[in-house]
């Protein structure tokens, strides 16, 4: 079997393992594992170990680099340390899973191909500025990959059409792959008197997340159901302040509105199964898993129209255009939770990942 190097600094990153991004690298690093010998490249801290250990199992080959100040600032002889392992190893390539997280700090230059996976639209074209320093770098990481992996093909059109803008002479010489890992265990839907009267909604502040959609969309529903569902908020809400102001406010007009920053693994996929619904407010999305978990879950999945990796999902999961026909279509679910619908989606879903640029195939089915 090969031996590849697989960068594993998104295990650092507990709200990327939650929401996405780290989800999909372990997936990929679980692909990997079945053909390739993996070694896994991490930056050392002292819980490094306990994450491999939580997250990956156990692994044969651990190589530590060093990090300094909570960022990925390398040693001199980083590069010479890696070629003299790439050597003695025979190292392929360097897998990198998520290259917008920790990653985006590292030096672009290594010993041997690299080969990145693409995950995001282009804010700039769904009205968003590009002024994160750490996503630019990122971005310009993906110019210097022998392989791409892109999970949504619409979202690296985006993206190659906003190079070419910008970079008329820029040239991505990486070869484009929509390889999927098999990241989707499918479940029986859970009966409907064992559901709890929620709707789940993962987002985050970001202004392209557009979690205030959800309120609205919220707001627009009958009372009657506004007094006995609760809609459940989960993402990176970390001011205070205007959480409490939020949440005052929406106690006011009489709306059950909960905001979460993390939970555990467990009790998302209690939530995952035992939710009414799920609710996807995005603008762009680079694929757009949460809803896409849902459906595998058992729970109907409502997703906002929106650009880059949503149109890839959009014959997967039903979709709105304005609050109010979101608020239609959750108030028939919530009245009776639609098992149809349910077995559709993930029908759906299935075939989707059955296409033919998907690296695994789907789960069984789990009671």
């Amino acid at each position: 079997m090969e031996n590849i190097l697989f960068d594993a600094n998104f295990l650092y990153d507990q709200i990327g393992l939650q929401r996405g991004i780290g989800r999909i690298a372990l997936a990929y690093y679980h692909e990997l594992s079945k053909t390739c010998t993996v070694h896994v490249l991490i930056g050392y801290k002292p819980n490094a170990e306990q994450l491999i250990h939580k997250h990956l199992g156990e692994v044969a080959f651990v190589v530590y680099m060093p990090l300094q100040d909570m960022t990925l600032a390398l040693e001199d002889d980083l590069y010479s340390r890696l070629s003299a392992y790439a050597q003695e190893h025979s190292i392929k390539y360097l897998f990198d899973p998520a290259p917008m997280t920790l990653a985006a700090f590292k030096p672009i230059r290594y010993p041997f191909p690299v080969h990145l996976v693409f995950y995001d639209a282009i804010p700039s074209l769904y009205n968003f500025p590009v002024q994160d320093k750490h996503y630019r770098r990122g971005i310009a990481r993906y110019l210097y990959a022998e392989y791409i992996y892109a999970l949504s093909l619409h979202a690296w059109k985006d993206y190659e059409n906003f190079l070419c803008s910008k970079h008329p002479h820029s040239v991505v010489n990486a070869r484009v792959l929509c390889k999927r890992p098999n990241i989707f265990q499918f479940y029986d839907p859970v009966p409907i008197g064992e559901r709890h009267n929620s709707v789940l909604c993962i987002t985050s502040p970001a202004p392209h997340k557009y979690y205030t959609r959800a309120i609205d969309i919220w707001r627009a529903l009958p009372e009657t159901i506004q007094r006995t569902h609760t809609l459940k908020l989960l993402g990176m809400f970390t001011d205070a302040r205007i959480l409490v102001e939020l949440e005052y406010q929406l106690f006011r007009e009489g709306l059950r509105v909960e905001f979460y920053q993390s939970i555990d693994e467990s009790t998302l996929r209690t939530w995952y199964r035992h939710s009414k619904a799920v609710l996807h407010v995005s603008d762009y999305e680079g694929l757009g898993l949460p809803p896409l978990e849902a459906i595998a879950y058992g729970t109907p999945a409502l997703t906002y129209r929106g650009g880059g990796g949503l149109i890839d999902i959009a014959d997967v999961v039903y979709t709105y255009r304005t609050e109010n026909e979101a608020a239609d279509i959750l108030t028939r679910w919530l009245e009776v939770v639609p098992i149809t619908v349910i077995k559709e989606q993930q029908q759906l879903l299935k075939d989707w990942i059955h296409e033919t640029h998907c690296m695994g195939e789907p789960a069984a089915t789990n009671a």
